[in-house]
């Protein structure tokens, strides 16, 4: 039994310094020690702290404040800042910031741009001008604000769709180009009804088509309603098939 126990011994030793003398487990060792360095340096090391944060935005997007909120991830490490809960958390906060982009600077600076939205006209949900907010081309409501040089859409609704503000411009801008002076827009469900500072008004379907409701109207104010008819109208109706008007 001891000659048996002594011969297993030896061969255990000798298993082991065979081991040892492998290229390959030292290339593993290498290997492994290397990885730890890495991990060391990546996410322990003070080498890839943030200590620097800009934020690049156009004025009035308030780059003090998108700053402030970015600032809660100095010092932290750049490997770990969370981009995209970063940029989450910037447009819940300024609803009137349309993009953010967030790109990291290694090895410890944080480089933030901000797009701001674009105001299209000033929203009032309820008639209430008290509650007016500007909405992009999108109908996002984004700042309680008046604005003298945008065209005021009042509803007895609480928010507007992206199609239907979509066809508002499209019948601002061609309005516009006829010299029609707007003076404000009234939308009830799908009906659009579109005051004209004369007096009068255009009763528009924003479920049908828009692009056949304005060559009506380009006709009729070319062909049967002068300029100076004009100053007398109600209104015109561009709902049905046919154009009315009184």
């Amino acid at each position: 039994m001891m000659k048996k126990r002594k011969y297993q011994s030896r061969y255990r030793q000798s298993q082991k310094k065979s081991v040892l003398r492998k290229r390959w487990f030292w290339d593993l060792v290498l290997v492994v020690l290397f990885l730890a360095n890495v991990g060391y340096l990546m996410f322990f090391s003070p080498a890839f702290r943030l200590r620097e944060i800009k934020v690049s935005a156009e004025e009035g997007i308030y780059p003090v404040k998108i700053f402030n909120l970015a600032s809660a991830n100095l010092n932290r490490n750049l490997f770990l800042v969370k981009t995209e809960a970063l940029k989450d958390n910037i447009l819940e906060n300024f609803p009137e910031v349309r993009q953010v982009e967030i790109k990291k600077r290694f090895p410890h600076s944080l480089l933030l741009t901000v797009e701001k939205r674009e105001a299209s006209a000033v929203f009032c949900p309820q008639a209430s001008s008290s509650r007016c907010s500007l909405i992009d081309e999108t109908g996002a409501m984004f700042e309680e604000e008046a604005a003298e040089n945008l065209n005021y859409i009042f509803s007895d609704r609480e928010s507007i769709k992206q199609e239907e503000i979509a066809k508002i411009l499209q019948i601002e801008q061609n309005l516009t180009k006829q010299l029609l002076a707007i003076e404000k827009f009234i939308l009830e469900e799908e009906r659009l009804n579109v005051e004209i500072d004369e007096g009068w008004q255009i009763y528009f379907d924003l479920s049908g088509d828009i692009g056949l409701a304005l060559t009506k109207l380009t006709l009729l104010l070319e062909e049967e309603i002068s300029a100076e008819q004009q100053k007398n109208l109600k209104y015109i109706d561009l709902r049905f098939s046919k154009a009315y008007y009184q």
